[in-house]
């Protein structure tokens, strides 16, 4: 996990089951097939450097490049190559909640929003999505942060 500035970056992986790359309008915001991070300007406590990030698959494709929604579903990624799945996700192109399963007493859960992107964070990335992210460990609540998010779409 890098460090700048007593800031952590932690990535937060969205991912497409057939890669396809889906262009931000608005605000609302399509989370297949790139990559989002918490920006480097959100302040995250130590307890959440386990955080990787999570994968969310919202719609899949046919062969003729046309997608479909599915049913959202996803996993969150911690060091240790350990997941826990999503569950209790609400997507509905704006606000996005979930929960996860409870693995090894840890579990989070996740509260965000699409924002319009008119404001740039340190880096100059366009913040797409504010929300807060809460870490339990055996149902007790051990770390919580506000964060802004930042897009970039996959290859």
């Amino acid at each position: 996990m890098a460090r700048s500035n007593g800031f952590f970056s932690i990535l937060v992986l969205i991912v497409v089951s057939c890669g396809a790359v889906a262009a931000q309008s608005g605000s609302k915001f399509d989370p297949n097939g790139g990559t989002v991070t918490i920006s480097i300007d959100s302040k995250v406590p130590k307890a959440l450097e386990s955080f990787i990030g999570f994968a969310l698959v919202t719609e899949n494709f046919r062969r003729n490049g046309t997608s479909y929604p599915v049913k959202p579903s996803g996993v969150l990624y911690e060091t240790g190559d350990h997941t826990l799945a999503l569950s209790n996700i609400v997507f509905n192109g704006q606000d996005l909640s979930f929960s996860t399963i409870v693995v090894r007493g840890v579990s989070y859960k996740f509260s965000g929003t699409a924002v319009k992107p008119a404001e740039k964070d340190s880096n100059g990335n366009d913040i797409v999505m504010t929300g807060h992210l809460t870490k339990f460990l055996r149902g007790k609540q051990i770390a919580e942060a506000d964060a802004k998010f930042t897009f970039e779409e996959g290859d």
